[in-house]
This record gives structure tokens, sequence and C-alpha cells, in this order.
């Protein structure tokens, strides 16, 4: 699975923590002391795909690093994700668990893959999950399986050796203030994925007294190799979910500077031409359907994929075209 480029949550968490510096900057500092001394924080490198099922992308975004430990080099994993959903999920650590299997698994496929001999051992996997809701909701779901299990005490207490007991890291980011959190050691790219994703969510009168704080952060990160496409990746994010005008970043992009001014106007005008466009398919599928009945998905998915000149085109053809095919080709 990839991530979904209509999602913004996913877009900016993949773009902002895909380097392993970045997410093991993240990921060493909530790991216990004595567990981050132990994992090979240098060779941690990104693995391809996620483990999040299509429909729950819209509230999870996820990333897997592969890493060794240091003392035996074994082999180990380490898998973040972040929950941006209205509340935290009850059952993520059995959500949890089920990753976890899903990357032991394709572990062994891909070592089998190799024509490597039967293996007997499997990798760890240590889990981070990232909550950063609407405002005032803090992390209350169990941390540990084994918590899940509808037991009274006496007996779970019996049970307790036979239960699976898998637990996960937590950081709680709606339970810091946006300056503590970006105050915290980690990287400014690592800093600003957080913050945005903690407070752009969460409506425009939080939203614009927190731009000033991010300023040091956004200065950094336009200092670095891939700075146009980071930051356009921020504006577009602080736009289109925070539903800021580009008049109400004035006097933040003054603190940046004219590169950033440019992606500001850049990007608004990149936001307009897409709603238009988004607006016309929304249009031509309810013509669609009118006229040849319910669409595939994948149909509704071309149509929306389409930019402005394309949608013209089939909506003029809509109006004499017999088929559907006839209409899209």
């Amino acid at each position: 699975m990839t991530s979904d480029p209509s999602n913004p949550h996913d877009a900016l968490i993949r773009k902002l923590l895909s380097n392993p510096d970045d997410a093991g900057a993240e990921i060493r500092l909530i790991s216990p002391k004595d567990i981050a001394d132990r994992l090979d924080w240098d060779a941690l490198e990104r693995m391809d795909g996620a483990f999040v099922s299509a429909d729950l992308r819209a509230q999870y975004s996820d990333l897997l690093f592969r890493t060794r430990i240091k003392r035996g080099r074994q082999r180990a994993f380490v898998y973040l994700l972040l929950e941006h959903q209205s509340t935290p999920d009850p059952l993520m650590a059995f959500r949890i668990l089920e990753y976890q299997i899903a990357i032991i698994r394709k572990h062994l496929r891909d070592f089998g893959k190799r024509g490597r001999k039967k293996v007997d051992r499997i990798p760890a996997v240590l889990s981070l999950v990232v909550h950063a809701g609407p405002k005032g909701v803090h992390w209350n779901a169990p941390l540990e399986v084994s918590e899940l299990f509808d037991l009274d005490p006496d007996t779970r207490a019996v049970m307790q050796d036979y239960l699976p007991r898998m637990r996960y890291l937590l950081d709680d980011v709606n339970a810091i203030d946006a300056p503590t959190l970006l105050a915290r050691p980690g990287t400014p790219r690592s800093r600003l994925a957080l913050a945005l994703v903690k407070t752009t969510g969460r409506g425009r009168l939080i939203l614009l007294p927190t731009l000033p704080d991010l300023v040091p952060d956004v200065l950094a990160l336009l200092e670095g190799p891939d700075a146009r496409e980071d930051f356009q990746v921020i504006v577009t994010y602080i736009e289109g979910v925070g539903k800021l005008r580009p008049n109400e970043l004035e006097s933040f992009a003054d603190q940046l500077g004219p590169i950033a001014k440019e992606i500001i106007v850049t990007t608004a005008e990149m936001l307009r031409a897409e709603g238009e466009a988004r607006g016309r398919a929304a249009v031509l599928i309810d013509q669609l359907v009118d006229k040849f009945g319910a669409l595939n998905p994948a149909v509704e998915q071309t149509v929306y994929a389409a930019d402005i000149e394309q949608l013209k085109l089939w909506s003029r053809r809509v109006l004499r075209a017999s088929t559907l095919e006839e209409t899209l080709a």
C-alpha cells in the first residue's frame, strides 16, 4: 500500500518524517533510554510501503524503518504511526499488534525470496503512536494488548502469562502546548510535522497565534536541500487544512524572506486551481451518473485526477455521447 495523495495529513507526515534522521529524532526522544541505547540509529533506513488499510488512511499515517541491535547486530524494525482522528482509538494496541504481525510476515517473505535458509527467529518491532487530535482530547486508550481482554481481575491474574502483551510507545502531543513541543530536542522537520498536525486542524484562531513560533524551524528548513518542496507542502497543509487565506500568512511570510513569499503566492494559486478542478469534477460525475448510472470507483478517481482542460472536454462530450467510454475517450 502507498500513501493516499488526497490525504493532507499523510502527505505532510511522509514529506517531513520520511527521512531517517527526522523520524529517528522523534522515536529516540520517546523511547526509554535503555532501549534507545541499544538501537543503531545510524543504520536506520526507511522501508517502502504502509500497513494501515485504505479505509483508515484518513485517520492514520504510518512509516516503517529498519535498523539493527548494536550488541548482537540482529535486525529490528521501528514502526511510527500518527493518529489524527477526533477521538483516541480504544483498540489501538490490537491494531498495532496486527501491523507488527504484517511487518514480520513481510520480512519473512522477503527473506525467503532471497533464497536464505529457513529462519527460526523473528525481528523485534518497536512501535510508536503519536496522537495529535482535537484540542483537549488526551490519550486514554490501553497501551498494551493484554489490557484489552474482557476479563475480571482475578481471571486476568491467572491468565496473564498466556496472553499476548505487546506494548507500544506513545507521544501524546495533544498534552503538550505548541511552544513546549517546538522546544523539544529533535530536528526542525520533526518538530514542524508534529506542531502542524497538532494545531492546523483546530481552526484559524488556534493556528494563527502559533505561526510566529514556527519561524525558527521554518527558517532552518528553508536552508535545506529540499527547501522549496518542503515549504510548499507546509503551506499547502496550512492553507488547505487550516483554511487560512494568503493575506493571513503575510506577516508570517515577512519573517521568512522572498522565497517563502513567492511559494505562498504560488501555492495559493495552485490550491485555487485544484478547487476549481474538483468542483468541475463533482459536477461532471453527477452528469455521468444521471446519464449512465452508478460509476465504478476507478472512473471517479480518473475524473478527479483530470486537469481543468480535460474536464472541460469531457463536460462537452457528455452532452452528446451515447456511452461512458465515448465520453472519457
